[in-house]
């Protein structure tokens, strides 16, 4: 997760709204190389996954991230996890070796290749609130004077005990591709020949997928209940291309502490709710890291032991009223014909233009007469997803 790494990119924003006055760079001081850990341990047997960073300047597009740092979970009976990396700043639990519990308490340490040691607060795992449902209806998103017909993805939660009042949601939709002119052969820009695919190897169907970037926080402080009701997750809008055939959504949630909700509370603030260049600028998104060596030196980041629900949907258009209306990404693709003694044009559409061929044309015995191009994009799913259909897919 990149959210607290993003932090400067933020403060960025704000200054750069101010667009009728002299550009200005802010010394943000010690905060523009700091060490940023996000992660949390969840209850089962799920990974736990960190990221380690630092946050970056005005004039970087992308975290920076650190490899080879020795991660550990510690937990209150003694016993300690030693984590993967599995890619550059990525580390991972074992699941065959490494199980959340609720009752227990869980503290990370990060030991970084330059020598320094941090150390998180020890954090007690709640228990995990139940998702009772997980749901959509048919709903307008009003924006300005225009609103976009679509699907809202809802979610009911609760805990009977009254123990978790705090909640947080994350999700992943995956939806299902299909280009409207897949290609049924390829083309040898070089020497002008042609290889028609058999059926089973045109790329039609894919599978995309996309991660949540927002923010979703409630809390039941002040109910009766422990148990909340129709929280909007996604808006899913039919001008999009999720729609078109099936579309899945997976809702993950959180059971936090009060300290990790108020945490996520102004990390929402900083991401989303940037105003101009005269809102209030937080000095430091305080967390629960410190370097034991140096407590003075800024750590952005929390880390947390949440007891954790999903559920997962489904949406097929068949689902959805026969007046719903789904606007196609494709209203662009356009068919060009080429006769095969037009190979040399056929060949420069395709480097020049970014052309890719869609199928082809044969006489009444059978044999190739010419081909037909349109953009990648019309005919070439694997632009937009992948072919390997998910385990979860029904």
């Amino acid at each position: 997760m990149t959210l607290i790494i993003r932090y400067l990119g933020v403060l960025s924003l704000i200054f750069l709204t101010a667009a009728c006055i002299d550009p200005y760079n802010p010394d943000v001081g010690p905060y523009e190389d700091a060490l940023a850990i996000t992660g949390s341990v969840l209850e089962g047997r799920r990974i736990t996954r960190i990221q380690l960073g630092s946050t970056f300047g005005f004039e970087e597009e992308k975290p920076r991230l650190l490899g080879n740092a020795k991660v550990i979970i510690n937990d209150d009976e003694g016993l300690s996890y030693q984590l993967e990396e599995k890619e550059i700043g990525i580390y991972e639990t074992d699941t065959s070796d490494f199980v959340g519990m609720v009752g227990r308490s869980y503290q990370l340490r990060v030991e970084t290749p330059n020598g320094n040691i941090y150390e998180s607060d020890w954090q007690l795992m709640k228990k995990s609130a139940q998702i009772d449902n997980l749901y959509f209806e048919q709903s307008l998103d009003v924006r300005g004077f225009d609103s976009l017909d679509g699907v809202q993805v809802l979610v009911d939660a609760s805990d009977p005990e009254n123990t978790t009042r705090f909640y947080r949601w994350e999700f992943e939709e995956t939806w299902h591709v299909q280009v409207p002119m897949p290609s049924r052969a390829d083309w040898n820009t070089d020497n002008h020949t042609y290889t028609l695919y058999e059926n089973d190897e045109i790329p039609h169907i894919c599978y995309a997928s996309q991660k949540s970037n927002d923010i979703t926080l409630r809390n039941t402080l002040g109910l009766s209940e422990d148990r909340l009701v129709r929280v909007p997750i996604n808006f899913v809008s039919g001008e999009s291309n999720r729609l078109v055939r099936r579309y899945s959504i997976l809702v993950k949630q959180y059971s936090l502490t009060e300290e990790s909700y108020n945490f996520w509370k102004i990390a929402k603030d900083l991401t989303q709710d940037v105003g101009t260049l005269f809102d209030p600028i937080p000095n430091q998104l305080v967390g629960n890291f410190r370097n034991i060596n140096d407590p003075t030196e800024p750590v952005l980041g929390y880390f947390s032991a949440d007891g954790y629900d999903e559920k997962r949907i489904f949406i097929d258009r068949l689902d959805l009223p026969p007046d719903f209306s789904i606007l196609s990404n494709y209203d662009f693709c356009e068919e060009v014909f080429f006769e095969l003694n037009q190979a040399e044009d056929l060949s420069l559409y395709i480097l020049n233009q970014g052309g890719s061929l869609s199928g082809f044309a044969t006489d009444n015995f059978g044999f190739v007469v010419g081909f037909f191009g349109a953009a990648p994009e019309c005919t070439d799913c694997r632009l937009q997803g992948q072919l390997e259909k998910p385990d979860f897919w029904e």
